[in-house]
């Protein structure tokens, strides 16, 4: 994966973890590495690329 992905949701906060850095990308999202706040447990969070957000046949299959 480039280090050289620009993405908004790089340092911002999701609920109680702060994403740090992109993993993964694939077709339908990108994957994370986030860390927990109170913790410091290091998470993947995978996040439904914004073009197939509406349509609920694709997010099922995004998470199956």
């Amino acid at each position: 994966m480039s280090a050289k992905i620009q993405d908004p949701l790089l340092g911002s906060e999701l609920g109680r973890y702060r994403i740090t850095r992109v993993i993964g990308e694939g077709g339908m999202g990108r994957v994370y590495e986030a860390v927990q706040a109170e913790s410091g447990a290091v998470v993947a969070i995978k996040v439904i690329a914004e073009r197939f957000a509406a349509d609920a046949s694709l997010i099922e299959r995004f998470f199956a």
